[in-house]
């Protein structure tokens, strides 16, 4: 019976691995993210879970033997003497959530509407500013510079958002301090 076993990859070996176990025949599956990277055009296409792979594969009517000697391949993740399986459900809601359109910062972060962000341009240090979203696939994002502005009418500070365009290597998800 066919079922979804998680894999474990020699160092930068996923693609490796999944290609042979590919033109052997089996199904795999390599999550995979698109990262904004400083200085460079286009993305990086990045493991989602880096040293992992997963392969759909009759265990009982091919054994363990038939891919445990395929390149790329460290070993094959065990939960005591048996290989674990992933059930379907578990692959079907990865490859759902990677599906949707996010976006990803340069550490691999996803991005979400609302996520507080740093502008990575000198121009910006310092501003407050707020995540929207994905505009294009050539990584251009829109995020919302927050500025205070104080009316003398009114005695008051209000908060304006201000909608900037940028290319996605310049935004990184701002760590939430505890």
């Amino acid at each position: 019976m066919l079922q979804w076993y998680l894999l474990y990859t020699k160092v930068h070996a996923e693609r490796q691995l999944a290609s042979n176990l590919l033109h052997l025949g089996h199904e795999t599956y390599l999550p995979v993210i698109s990262v904004a990277q400083p200085r460079r055009d286009r993305p990086a296409v990045k493991p989602f879970f880096p040293g992992y792979v997963f392969v759909h594969y009759d265990m009982a009517a091919f054994g363990i033997g038939r891919i445990v000697y395929t390149p790329g391949l460290r070993s094959i993740v065990m939960f005591g003497d048996a290989p674990v399986v992933v059930p379907d459900r578990d692959v079907a809601r990865i490859r759902e959530q990677l599906a949707q359109q996010q976006h990803w910062d340069k550490a691999g972060t996803p991005l979400r509407a609302g996520d507080a962000v740093e502008i990575l341009d000198d121009s910006f240090q310092g501003v407050d500013a707020v995540f929207d979203r994905t505009l294009s696939p050539n990584e251009r994002v829109r995020v919302f510079l927050r500025y205070l502005e104080e009316h003398r009418l009114e005695r008051k500070r209000v908060e304006r958002l201000i909608p900037v365009e940028l290319d996605a290597r310049l935004v990184r998800k701002k760590e939430s301090r505890h």
